[in-house]
């Protein structure tokens, strides 16, 4: 902790169905969501870092079944051990999801997981602000939207 500041390393996965960066997240993208991440994050104080250089997963079709299976086979070779390990991936097909983490991390498998699109294929609009929403699962933070959402709670 420097300053006071809670300094937490990040591992950024890119993974791309083609051969080309052109077919996976741009580096814009991928930078607006770790801006907002740590704007979003400052009053906490927490900041994130990037812990090593960008994996780019090359070749690969960048969607996530729902399967845990799926997940390990895609992420447990380029996890990082000590990191949250993000994947920037092109599709999650789970219960209409565009991004999740477990809200209770259990040792090697802290992962997030953020999609450019929606399971039926259209674009995600914001996914700069889904980082820093699944991130604060990540901590252990709910749902405080009330009822009628999907992952909704009856706090409000």
């Amino acid at each position: 902790m420097a300053g006071g500041i809670i300094e937490i390393p990040i591992q950024i996965n890119i993974v791309c169905p083609g051969s080309t960066a052109s077919t996976c997240f741009s580096e814009t993208e991928v930078n607006n969501a770790i801006n907002t991440l740590n704007t979003y994050f400052a009053n906490v104080p927490m900041h994130f870092y990037e812990c090593a250089d960008r994996n780019y997963i090359y070749n690969v079709e960048g969607i996530i079944y729902d399967s845990n299976e799926s997940e390990f086979t895609l992420c447990s070779s380029y996890d990082v051990s000590g990191a949250v390990n993000i994947y920037f991936v092109n599709r999650v097909l789970e219960s209409d999801a565009i991004a999740y983490t477990s809200y209770t991390p259990i040792d090697g498998a802290d992962r997030i997981i953020v999609a450019t699109h929606q399971p039926s294929g259209d674009l995600v609009l914001y996914p700069n602000l889904n980082l820093a929403h699944e991130m604060a699962h990540f901590f252990g933070v709910y749902h405080t939207n009330g009822p009628g959402l999907p992952g909704s709670t009856d706090e409000l």
